[in-house]
């Protein structure tokens, strides 16, 4: 399914007008519109306005600009999205993101460093992933104005310092 695909699906099943999408993402109707027909393509540039708008996006983003890495991961592992299982495995994640930073040790020595580096690389981006799932799983619950609203509270919160 195409990105444009995505978006319609997506507008509908929030009952959301071209016009009241590309709102959200800061788009025009006309341009939301030529996403869904395929006669324009999505920019890389502007991944992060429709990433913010749904944890779906996120996905089929990443899943794209990795050719498929992500859903296959996905289908490796066997995700169940149920939000209590999800919301284990993404404690389970940090927990060991943590101990990783815990052991972490910067070493003079080459190749130890790589090695130190990239396990707590791994061990982080598994826990990034599976918040963001997490994320995407709340998401389901709200109306996209609703997830909008949070975002900006966000926003402002990381602005002023307070995050």
């Amino acid at each position: 399914m195409s990105i444009g695909d995505k978006i319609r699906s997506y507008r509908h099943s929030k009952r959301l007008s071209t016009r009241e999408f590309g709102e959200l993402v800061g788009y025009d109707y006309s341009t939301i519109s030529r996403y869904e027909n395929g006669t324009r393509s999505w920019q890389e540039s502007s991944d992060a306005q429709l990433a913010a708008v749904s944890w779906q996006f996120a996905l089929a983003l990443a899943d794209e600009r990795t050719h498929g890495f992500i859903i296959d991961v996905l289908k490796y592992i066997n995700l169940d999205l149920h939000p209590g299982n999800v919301k284990d495995m993404a404690m389970k994640e940090l927990e060991e993101g943590l101990q990783a930073l815990d052991e972490y040790r910067v070493s003079g020595v080459y190749r130890k460093r790589i090695v130190n580096d990239q396990k707590v690389w791994q061990e982080l981006k598994d826990a990034a992933i599976f918040a963001l799932i997490m994320c995407g799983v709340i998401e389901e619950r709200y109306t996209a104005t609703e997830i909008e609203s949070w975002n900006r509270e966000y926003i402002e919160r990381i602005k002023s310092g307070t995050f």
